[in-house]
């Protein structure tokens, strides 16, 4: 077979046509949700000023516009099998970023079901956040919110996190704002807007008391100590001028 070279995407095109597949393909690389200016930005397009070309967006087939806050989104494939899901993951992943677990369900209901599969069997990564609900003890339930593919997994000698250090992660009580400065102060910190050591605060006061001082206090006059004294009686502000040659040797009254 012969492989014939591609030319170079040098960007969006003139062609209404070229424009509006480029516009699409960056939606569906971007991997999540656009607003319109940003996507009219990033494309340089006149998508966000042209009412044709935006009406032939958002009728697109694959264009998902949320109507809360009117974000733009890409459907993606429709995935038959957990095989084509997790090759999706691991294409997207290979460029840079992964694939929110919120559109996959919008594609295809079982996908959640299924990441958490794959998920235990260490072949990809997730990302979760807290969740509305809240479990017995007052925590809020993890929600998947992005996968990745996992380059390194356990057929390839990758390691599952330690449930200890797990564990010990999720025990960490933040304090609250209110609650900081004293927690801080417990070991033997500073908040970083106060500094004990300088004592200079945000604002630019001393410890908050020299704000709103007017006028300098008066300085003491400095004591300065002569270090070279070997300049003692030498008027600096003078050219120098060498004392006349000795007309003898040292110890002679230089006449014979």
């Amino acid at each position: 077979d012969v492989v014939y070279s591609q030319p170079v995407d040098q960007g969006i095109g003139k062609h209404a046509n070229t424009q509006f597949f480029f516009i699409l393909d960056t939606l569906k690389k971007r991997n999540g949700p656009m607003s319109l200016r940003e996507l009219s930005i990033m494309t340089e397009s006149v998508l966000e000023t042209d009412p044709e070309m935006l009406a032939r967006f958002e009728a697109h087939e694959n264009v998902i516009k949320n109507p809360i806050n009117g974000l733009y989104s890409y459907r993606h494939e429709t995935f038959a099998t957990r095989d084509d899901l997790l090759k999706e993951i691991k294409s997207h992943t290979r460029r840079g970023g992964g694939l929110s677990v919120a559109l996959l369900k919008q594609t295809w209901s079982g996908a959640p079901a299924v990441i958490e599969e794959l998920e235990k069997e260490g072949l990809v990564l997730v990302t979760r956040t807290g969740g509305p609900s809240r479990d017995a003890n007052g925590n809020k339930d993890p929600i998947p919110k992005m996968v990745f593919w996992n380059d390194i997994p356990p057929t390839d000698g990758g390691k599952q996190v330690e449930s200890e250090f797990l564990e010990m992660w999720q025990s960490l009580k933040w304090p609250t704002e209110a609650d900081l400065p004293a927690a801080l102060d417990s070991i033997g910190q500073t908040p970083a807007r106060t500094s004990a050591s300088t004592g200079v605060d945000g604002g630019g006061g001393i410890n908050g008391k020299a704000k709103g001082r007017k006028g300098k206090r008066g300085s003491r006059a400095r004591v300065t100590k002569i270090q070279n004294t070997h300049l003692k009686g030498i008027d600096l502000t003078k050219d120098y001028v060498p004392p006349p040659p000795s007309s003898g040797f040292p110890g002679t009254s230089g006449s014979k």
